[in-house]
């Protein structure tokens, strides 16, 4: 089996460690924003975990994981605002980590998903079937 990519280990690791934050905050804070930041990091998880395995997906499932890290990004900001981690330094390790995860994922679907005017030429999209022509709409319109 292929070892994992360093996106994927470093979405373990950080997921790690927020397990283990979330176990140190407050009962008040536990169970919602706690258990949120669980969920979201767990998916991003699992969504590395996917992107790199299937590899006939990958792109949509980057550009989803490009969603999921900011959303979990965004509710770690919210939990830092609650005071819900143990101390400051606590936060800027996982906010660490949480950006360098970003960086990367962020790279991956630059790689996969390029756009912009260097960007290689997409298929060419098919256009919608015409239902009528203009001649036919001035014909009813003077009828």
């Amino acid at each position: 089996m292929n070892a994992l990519p360093p996106i994927v280990r470093l979405a373990s690791g950080l997921t790690r460690d927020i397990e283990k934050a979330v176990t140190r905050f407050a009962h008040s804070q536990k169970y919602v924003i706690g258990a949120q930041l669980r969920r979201r990091a767990m998916k991003v998880w699992e969504t590395a975990q996917q992107a790199w395995i299937e590899r006939d997906r990958q792109a949509h499932l980057v550009r989803k994981l490009v969603k999921r890290v900011d959303k979990l990004r965004l509710t770690m900001q919210l939990a830092k605002e609650l005071h819900a981690f143990g101390s400051f330094a606590e936060f800027e390790a996982l906010s660490r980590d949480l950006s360098n995860l970003g960086r990367q994922v962020g790279g991956w679907n630059k790689q996969l998903n390029p756009k912009g005017q260097n960007s290689p030429p997409r298929a060419a999209e098919k256009r919608a079937m015409t239902l009528s022509t203009h001649a036919a709409s001035t014909c009813e319109v003077n009828s």
